[in-house]
């Protein structure tokens, strides 16, 4: 994993063209996540089998919005894929998405994780507030790491650097 004090945002007409052609929002660098209907509450077996369903229909998703970027021109090296925790996905979705991020390592794509602050995490800690969010957010990228995961956005840049280092030197050496 290589680590950047600086945010790097950029929107690419291009990629914006081609989220438009294809009648999905502009994203910027979030190509390729989509919003996930909520699931109805029903019983906890059938749920878990919607959601890994879902994670299928969401590395389908992916891979199509690959193809799509390659076919538009974007290079290869410039793909990273966001699986968009957060984006309109229920709590159950975020954590299931969370739990399986490896998965997304079969697609053969850098994979960014932006859980920083996030909401889910807030109702994991019982409804804390953003700022209070900083060691929910570490854990992630230290799960995150674990998991394959290249990139991560994060607010609070020293703390989740010295923990990916850390994740980094255990889990990839």
């Amino acid at each position: 994993m290589r680590y950047r004090e600086n945010p790097v945002t950029s929107t690419n007409s291009r990629i914006r063209n081609l989220l438009h052609t294809a009648g999905l929002e502009n994203r910027g660098l979030e190509f390729g996540t989509r919003k996930i209907k909520e699931l109805p509450d029903i019983d906890y077996a059938p749920h878990m089998k919607m959601l890994q369903q879902e994670i299928e229909k969401s590395k389908e998703f992916l891979q199509k919005s690959i193809d799509m970027a390659l076919e538009a021109g974007v290079k290869k090296e410039k793909i990273v894929l966001d699986p968009g925790i957060g984006f309109g996905k229920t709590y159950e979705q975020n954590i299931e998405v969370l739990n399986r991020l490896g998965e997304l390592r079969d697609l053969g794509y850098p994979i960014l994780l932006g859980t920083s602050r996030k909401s889910v995490l807030g109702k994991i800690l019982e409804n804390s507030t953003p700022k209070e969010r900083v060691n929910a957010t570490v854990a992630t990228t230290v799960l995150g790491v674990r998991d394959g995961v290249d990139i991560v956005r994060v607010h609070d840049v020293k703390e989740n650097k010295e923990a990916a280092m850390v994740a980094d030197a255990i889990y990839r050496r």
